[in-house]
């Protein structure tokens, strides 16, 4: 039975309508539609959550960093802290106190070759070329 115009208009046909290939185009084209969109939106909200569990990671670690810092801070503002630097660095003394420095003293012993560098370094330099050239 071929579908026309006229058997659509008089009853009956739209059963005979739904069952063309027409019909069933348009609907698989209105089902991809409405999948593509639905998989657009999945995605876009997937990858807003993978963006917000990336910040939260962040702004756990620079909490932890910022809780370092200020104990850091709370430290070296003590006034113990201040007035070891004030004597190491500026050296600054209390009144009545008097300072001693003590000199010579090294964490790790000299070497031959720091010992002939030093005893060079006090040679004119024509006699390093001479040092250089003979030895």
């Amino acid at each position: 039975m071929a579908v026309t115009p006229r058997s659509i208009a008089h009853g009956g046909g739209f059963r005979a309508f739904l069952g063309t290939r027409r019909m069933t185009v348009l609907c698989a084209v209105l089902l991809a539609v409405l999948l593509y969109g639905l998989a657009g939106e999945y995605a876009r909200g997937r990858a807003i959550q993978d963006e917000i569990s990336r910040l939260d990671a962040q702004a756990a670690a620079l909490s932890e960093k910022n809780a370092a810092l200020r104990t850091t801070g709370e430290t070296t503002s003590s006034d113990a802290m201040l007035e070891r630097e004030a004597r190491l660095k500026l050296g600054l003394q209390k009144p009545g106190e008097q300072v001693v420095v003590v000199r010579g003293t090294s964490a790790q012993p000299v070497t031959d070759d720091e010992r002939q560098a030093d005893a060079s370094a006090k040679w004119s330099n024509p006699a390093k070329w001479w040092h250089f050239f003979l030895k």
